[in-house]
């Protein structure tokens, strides 16, 4: 798929060939995932067809000769692919391109009166090589681009990760030491109560670590597959959540990543910082696990885990007193 950026550049680039050819109509046609789609069209005559297959159509056929083409009164067989486009022109010039292994295209140009020249030709092929050139760096700058983008949130996840484990190792230390007390105590409530605490402390450890793999990878990704999983993310596309929430002495900048309770900055997992973040701004309502589910979670999620509830409070915990977080009974939780 074009990116905005190369869409732009070729817009431009197509208004800048029309008045190069003086040509009555200029047409860039780019090869996309085994189609040929119209990427930039300028001038009088209009392109009635944006998209056509790369296999079974005559344009697919001239792409794929890879040769420059030069009509005048184009008729019968030889203007099959104008008519595929909804061309209708005197004379016409195709130039095709390729960009080294990033794919190709064509140039079109045609004239509703009068024909094309060899001076118009040797134009035509060195603004071909041209668009070819300027979109294979814009290609490469998107490219490079991306790459920094996912070496920086790999770099987060290793982030993440760590303070996990550390977290992890410490509330399981934790539990030991509880342990280690109840076993010399002589009064059996007190040694059942402290029993209790730790088993209910391990199930909380046993579910954070169950969805450590879903914090550091979203489970869609996996099970889907990357288009399918962007498509998913898509359909769930929400209002947009504005740049700082505050809620009495809680500040949280989604733009930063951070969050803090009166100054003091709150060391936040991945999931924990998306829930908080969507009960400030729901602004009081009631927020279901559903809900959280959907928005911070991915479409993978199982609906009856527990991670919500887990995740909900290790938040609790980390805000400290006063608690700011409600459970409403069956309905689900609200600041």
């Amino acid at each position: 798929m074009l990116s905005g950026s190369e869409l732009w550049l070729l817009r431009l680039m197509a208004d800048r060939g029309l008045a190069l050819l003086d040509a009555s109509t200029l047409v860039m046609v780019v090869e996309e995932r085994n189609e040929l789609r119209v990427a930039a069209a300028s001038g009088r005559v209009s392109v009635r067809v944006r998209v056509l297959p790369l296999e079974g159509s005559a344009l697919g056929a001239l792409y794929e000769a890879g040769k420059p083409l030069s009509l005048d009164k184009p008729r019968g067989q030889e203007a099959t692919w104008l008519h595929e486009l909804g061309l209708e022109v005197r004379a016409v010039l195709v130039e095709p391109f390729s960009m080294d292994g990033q794919g190709g295209g064509l140039v079109i140009a045609g004239r509703e009166d009068g024909g094309f020249r060899d001076p118009d030709r040797r134009a035509l092929n060195a603004f071909a090589a041209s668009v070819a050139q300027r979109l294979a760096a814009e290609r490469s700058v998107e490219i490079e681009r991306l790459r920094f983008g996912m070496e920086a949130r790999e770099r987060e996840r290793t982030r993440w990760a760590r303070e996990i484990h550390d977290e992890t190792v410490q509330g399981l230390g934790a539990l030991r030491m509880k342990l280690a007390t109840a076993r010399d105590q002589t009064d059996q409530e007190t040694l059942r109560e402290a029993v209790d605490g730790t088993l209910e402390g391990l199930a909380l450890e046993i579910e954070g670590l169950r969805h450590l793999i879903t914090e550091l990878r979203p489970a869609a990704l996996d099970d889907l597959g990357l288009i399918p999983a962007l498509e998913a993310l898509a359909r769930r596309a929400q209002p947009s959540i504005p740049p700082v929430l505050e809620h009495a002495d809680i500040v949280l900048d989604a733009g930063r990543r951070v969050a803090f309770r009166a100054g003091r900055e709150l060391a936040l997992r991945p999931k924990e910082f998306g829930a908080l973040e969507l009960l400030l701004a729901a602004q009081g309502r009631v927020v279901s696990a559903e809900e959280l589910l959907a928005r911070v979670w991915d479409e993978a999620a199982d609906p009856f885990t527990g991670a919500v509830k887990v995740t909900i409070s290790r938040l609790r915990s980390k805000l400290g007193d006063p608690p700011v977080i409600e459970t409403v009974a069956r309905v689900g939780y609200r600041i």
